[in-house]
């Protein structure tokens, strides 16, 4: 072969191997631009997946917040999933208002970690009240499909997004710093017979005025009568360190100083300790507080005793100097006022609320409910 023909024959390989090169480039190119538009829109469907998350998570903290008060005993399912599904459209995803999704009541349990829909069975001791919520986007539902704006090089026009969020509710095992006044008062004021508190409906018995029957908690051994065969209530300092005027003025300031919970021993300190009424008006009246329930027969003498529950109070007037207690209002005789004088020196006139919760608490159980929640909360 003559030199010119094997010149030919290497230019002719060069330029072979050029474009073979010049194609595994171009198709380089194309997968690189693929994978980075693919990327691009897995990117727009993270955004997506995470604004339906936060839009669960909402929408079940919303309709859990209405489990409590319960109905006749129960949790409020209807009430809790129709604020749920309320919810709803106040989320949005790529700017576009969520109409709908699937909003289930049900039992969770805290030690499994699982959810049941049979809401008409008694809970076990592990269950707590929740509302189950989820959201998704896909054909015909929420604007549709994510849609892809590169993917379709792949043949994908879009992707399908969904989250799910589970809320509940629980009455408080604990009392963070701050949150309680430190007054006790009877777990008998909870029974039938007191007529405060109707444990089947959840929430306080209403006097002839239709309001929340109103008690007084006289000062010590000033009022001589119960509160309808009970002890009403009595100061306490919580802890025994702390067994003097000045502690219960500044537990009316502050609240509790250490985290209290349930079974845990408070000090009952009887007496008029008229002193800190003025105090106590500045602080309660007018308020909702928590207050620790305690058995009746430890409200008659100074000493420990554990919590059993906690309760939530209104407070109606404090009253510091000589005043109207029995007939408050002019809505008397009201349990636990003098009926002799028809008058107490010092007192307070309040009555059993619904609606309190307890700053800085955890929740566990079912436990009774007397008015007092934890804040809903999401578990997974």
């Amino acid at each position: 072969m003559n030199r010119g023909a094997q010149g030919a024959g290497r230019r002719a390989g060069r330029r072979s191997q050029r474009g073979a090169v010049a194609i595994i480039a171009g198709l380089v190119l194309i997968l690189l631009l693929g994978v980075g538009a693919f990327a691009i829109d897995i990117g727009r469907w993270l955004v997506v997946d995470n604004e339906l998350q936060n839009a669960s998570d909402t929408t079940a903290l919303a309709g859990a917040g209405h489990l409590y008060p319960p109905v006749a005993g129960k949790p409020n399912w209807a009430k809790a999933a129709q604020q749920g599904n309320a919810a709803i459209p106040l989320n949005a995803s790529e700017k576009v208002s969520l109409s709908t999704g699937s909003v289930v009541p049900g039992w969770w349990d805290f030690r499994n970690h699982s959810f049941d829909t049979d809401t008409g069975r008694a809970p076990g001791a592990d269950d707590l009240p929740a509302l189950r919520a989820s959201i998704s986007r896909k054909p015909g539902v929420n604007a549709g499909s994510v849609a892809m704006l590169f993917g379709k090089l792949f043949g994908v026009d879009g992707l399908d997004a969904a989250a799910t969020a589970t809320a509940v509710v629980s009455v408080p095992t604990n009392a963070g710093i701050g949150a309680l006044a430190p007054v006790a008062v009877s777990s008998c004021l909870l029974t039938p017979a007191a007529g405060l508190w109707d444990a089947v409906a959840g929430a306080p018995i209403n006097g002839a005025n239709g309001q929340p029957q109103k008690f007084v908690i006289a000062s010590g051994a000033a009022s001589g009568t119960q509160c309808n065969g009970c002890n009403c209530g009595q100061w306490t300092t919580f802890e025994k360190a702390l067994n003097n005027v000045p502690a219960i003025r500044q537990l009316l300031d502050q609240g509790n100083q250490t985290v209290l919970s349930i079974g845990q021993d408070i000090w009952i300190q009887p007496g008029v300790e008229s002193t800190v009424y003025d105090t106590a008006d500045q602080r309660l009246s007018g308020q909702q507080v928590v207050l620790p329930i305690v058995a009746d027969d430890a409200l008659s003498s100074k000493g420990f005793t554990p919590i059993i529950q906690w309760a939530c109070v209104q407070v109606y007037d404090v009253i510091k100097t000589q005043g109207t207690c029995y007939n408050y209002n002019n809505e008397g005789p009201l349990p636990g006022g003098n009926p002799k004088s028809g008058q107490d020196k010092f007192c307070m006139v309040v009555s059993f609320a619904n609606g309190c919760t307890v700053p800085g608490s955890e929740g566990g159980g079912t436990g009774p409910y007397l008015g007092v929640n934890v804040p809903p909360r999401l578990v997974q």
